[in-house]
């Protein structure tokens, strides 16, 4: 299934706390380290603004090779 850039970013804004935009880019694992920290105390929260589209791109790669 393709995943959207702007609603991962979207999600990001609105639950990226929760580790909602790692649930939707399929980073699972990260995203309950983010439900249970509070975002790793909102500091990886912060990062991903910058991390996101590496993440996406990681999900756009493996979606596309197989």
């Amino acid at each position: 299934m393709a995943k959207s850039l702007c609603l991962a970013y979207f999600i990001w804004a609105l639950f990226g706390v929760f580790g909602g935009h790692r649930f939707y880019l399929g980073h699972t694992s990260t995203g309950f380290l983010f439900l249970f920290t509070g975002g790793v105390c909102f500091v990886g929260w912060l990062s991903d603004i910058v991390r996101i589209r590496e993440l996406y791109e990681e999900v756009r790669l493996r979606c596309c090779s197989g």
